[in-house]
C-alpha cells in the first residue's frame, strides 16, 4: 500500500506546478463549490494508475487543482465507500497522497441523514466529533504509510480552532451552522428505524456512509480537520418518505450556497 501511494503522490506531482496547503473532499452532489477556482487544473483519476474510482452518481472521479482565496488547494470530487467493496486502506489512499503532496488542513464535506429532530433538510451541520460504526479503520494490519505511530489519538479529531473560526464566519455571514455527532454506517443499505433509534441513544445528531475512516487517517498524518454535513434527508423513522440517492443529489443542492461560503471564508482566514 505505501509504494502505491507514494506512486500516486510522484504522477501528480509530474501534472501540478505548485504544493497544496488545503484538501478539500467533496460528498455527494457537492460538486458546484468548485466554481470559485482559478487557474484550475484537472486531473481524472483515469488518468493516475492505481488511483480507485467511485462508482456513486455525484461523484466525477477527478482532483482539481487550482488557487482558492489565495491559497493552493486540491479539491476531489468523488470518494471511496466501503460498499463499493474497498478496504478501509483503500479508501483512506487520498488522505495519505495528501500528506506528501503537502497538503497540511482538510475540509471534509458529506451528504448526511438528520437524525437530530432540530435538523431540517439544506441545514449545513460543523460535525465536532464521531461514532464509527463500521469495524474498520485505516491502521489494522499496520501503517498504510509508514509514520511511525502505532496508536493515534482521536479526543480531538475535528480541530476546535477551525471549528471557532467556522461558528464566527457562519454568525457574520447570517448562516445557520448546527453542529453535532456524525455516525458512520457501512451502507449501501441505508438505516433502519431500530438503527436510527440506537444512533440517537448513542449520541450521534447525523449519518452517513464517509468521513469517520478519512478522519482517521487524517490523524495518523496530522493534518488539521474540519468537517461539514449537509443534511439531504431525515433519518430512518423521522419522516414518512421512503429514502434515496436521487433525494439526496436534489436536497444537496439546498446548502451550496451556504456551504461554500462557510469554506470559501475559511480559505481565506486560514
Amino acid at each position: 500500500m505505501e509504494e502505491i501511494i507514494k506512486s500516486i503522490a510522484k504522477q501528480i506531482k509530474s501534472k501540478i506546478y505548485y504544493v497544496p496547503e488545503i484538501a478539500i473532499v467533496l460528498g455527494s452532489g457537492l460538486s458546484d463549490l468548485i466554481n470559485d477556482i482559478e487557474d484550475k487544473v484537472v486531473i481524472p483519476f483515469t488518468q493516475i494508475k492505481d488511483m480507485p474510482l467511485s462508482k456513486v452518481s455525484g461523484h466525477k472521479n477527478q482532483f482539481i487543482f487550482g488557487k482558492l482565496n489565495g491559497k493552493n488547494v486540491i479539491v476531489m470530487q468523488g470518494r471511496f465507500h466501503l460498499y463499493d467493496g474497498f478496504t478501509a486502506k483503500e479508501i483512506t489512499i487520498p488522505i495519505y497522497v495528501f500528506k506528501l503532496l503537502g497538503v497540511r488542513t482538510l475540509i471534509l464535506t458529506n451528504a448526511s441523514g438528520g437524525i437530530n429532530e432540530n435538523y431540517n433538510i439544506g441545514d449545513v451541520v460543523l460535525i465536532n466529533d464521531h461514532i464509527n460504526l463500521t469495524g474498520q479503520n485505516c491502521m489494522i494490519k499496520g501503517e498504510s504509510l509508514s509514520l511511525n505511530k502505532d496508536f493515534v489519538d482521536m479526543t480531538e479529531p475535528y480541530d476546535l480552532q477551525y471549528r471557532d473560526m467556522a461558528k464566527k464566519i457562519a454568525e457574520e455571514n447570517q448562516v445557520d451552522l448546527k453542529e453535532g455527532v456524525y455516525i458512520q454506517f457501512t451502507g449501501p443499505f441505508y438505516e433502519t428505524k431500530a438503527e436510527i433509534k440506537m444512533a440517537k441513544i448513542m449520541g450521534a445528531d447525523l449519518v452517513g456512509m464517509s468521513t469517520a475512516l478519512e478522519v482517521e487517517a487524517s490523524q495518523h498524518c496530522d493534518l488539521k480537520t474540519i468537517a461539514f454535513g449537509v443534511i439531504t434527508n431525515k433519518a430512518a423513522g423521522l419522516s414518512n418518505k421512503k429514502l434515496s440517492h436521487e433525494e439526496v443529489l436534489v436536497n444537496s443542492k439546498l446548502a451550496q450556497k451556504n456551504l461554500q461560503t462557510l469554506i470559501c471564508n475559511l480559505i481565506k482566514e486560514l
